[in-house]
């Protein structure tokens, strides 16, 4: 294991091509996320009944934006991911998108437990 681990470390990065082409691939929306200065993942609160907690999250995202975040990772990326159900992943995501689409950028978590789910 402890060998494989090294060799992963010394193996060189895998590269799509030159810096030019790379940037052509990219997507308009890619680029502009590119910009971005700081971007953080967002914790999802719960209520004492173990529901998404809806106000306390909105206000979580209020005092990121105020303090200068561009963009926040939605769902997942500070370990509550595994305790999501589906609809409750994409519920937080739309919701985001909804109330805030218009003030900061917004990465949905998608990565699942599975390969089924990812």
């Amino acid at each position: 294991s402890s060998h494989f681990s090294l060799y992963c470390l010394r193996r060189p990065p895998m590269s799509a091509g030159p810096p030019q082409k790379q940037a052509k691939m990219a997507t308009a929306k890619t680029l502009e996320m590119r910009k971005l200065r700081l971007m953080t993942a967002i914790k999802t609160p719960y209520t004492t009944d173990g529901n998404l907690d809806l106000p306390a999250f909105d206000a979580h995202v209020e005092h990121q934006i105020a303090n200068g975040v561009e963009a926040l990772i939605i769902g997942g990326t500070t370990g509550e991911g595994h305790l999501l159900s589906w609809e409750e992943h994409l519920l937080l995501i739309a919701h985001v998108k909804a109330k805030f689409g218009s003030k900061i950028a917004i990465v949905g978590n998608t990565g699942g437990l599975c390969t089924g789910e990812a």
